[in-house]
């Protein structure tokens, strides 16, 4: 589906309208440039005034993929005109990379949508790091990239960390900011806020597996959170995990209202640790 349909359920204008939805003014202006936007079925030419239960519709210019391609299998979750959902492997970058040049979880993305003709660059809608495992969700095309940007999103992640916390269930709340070498986090007053909800789920003899919800989305926030409640996630020997193993971190679940359906959906991956 190459074309978007909104119907407009109150007086406004075209601009505040399509604001609203969560495209940027250049985009706007671009899709007029290239008569992609009507108001039913006129081409528009400017900003105009819309009115109760006016069509609007929006096609979407064909993209190019600017990648490499990879050929490898993918763990699909689901797929509609509009997004891909993807289970991502641990250790596999999101991104193309210098280590990983080809093969990554968007060149694998890439291949698939060269082979379906969906005719999309990559847009990640929320990257997972390296090490971590869980639900990717990449946009069919750069207007929805923009139109999730604008979606509230619930993300949990299960993990299994050393020992047992004091409190089973509680809020994190830090300050953490890039460290000098540049790749691992640090507690310090000067740094962005991170705000992470969590709840024990079970306690083992030596450990304990943990649902966290993420307030905040700041870089490496869950590794740095329980690695400052001296309960790091095993594996993760960068925040001081003292265990051999790969990174116990997984994004299981999300859910959110489809953008253009208004659908709630919520998609959850079995529990495996």
């Amino acid at each position: 589906m190459n074309k978007l349909h909104f119907k407009i359920d109150d007086s406004t204008d075209l601009y505040s309208f399509l604001f609203k939805l969560g495209l940027a003014k250049s985009t706007i202006d671009d899709l007029i440039c290239h008569q992609a936007i009507f108001i039913n079925q006129k081409a528009v030419s400017n900003n105009q005034f819309l009115f109760y239960l006016d069509e609007i519709t929006i096609e979407r210019q064909p993209e190019k993929i600017s990648i490499p391609l990879f050929c490898d299998p993918l763990q699909i979750i689901y797929e509609d005109d509009f997004f891909l959902l993807v289970n991502k492997p641990k250790n596999m970058d999101s991104l193309s990379s210098k280590r990983h040049y080809e093969d990554n979880l968007s060149s694998r993305v890439a291949y698939y949508y060269q082979k379906k003709k969906i005719q999309s660059n990559i847009h990640i809608v929320n990257r997972l790091d390296y090490l971590t495992s869980g639900l990717m969700i990449f946009a069919k095309h750069g207007l929805m990239h923009q139109f999730f940007q604008n979606t509230k999103m619930t993300k949990k992640y299960l993990l299994k960390v050393q020992g047992h916390l004091k409190d089973k269930e509680g809020q994190i709340i830090l300050k953490i900011k890039k460290s000098e070498n540049g790749i691992k986090r640090i507690v310090s007053p000067d740094g962005k806020t991170a705000i992470t909800n969590y709840r024990v789920l079970k306690e083992n003899s030596q450990d304990s597996i943990i649902e966290a919800t993420l307030v905040t989305g700041r870089t490496h926030q869950l590794r740095v959170s329980f690695s400052f409640l001296k309960h790091p996630i095993i594996g993760d020997e960068l925040y001081g995990s003292s265990i051999q193993s790969p990174l116990q971190l997984c994004c299981y679940s999300l859910s959110f209202v489809h953008p253009i359906t208004k659908e709630h959906l919520c998609f959850t991956l079995p529990f495996n640790f």
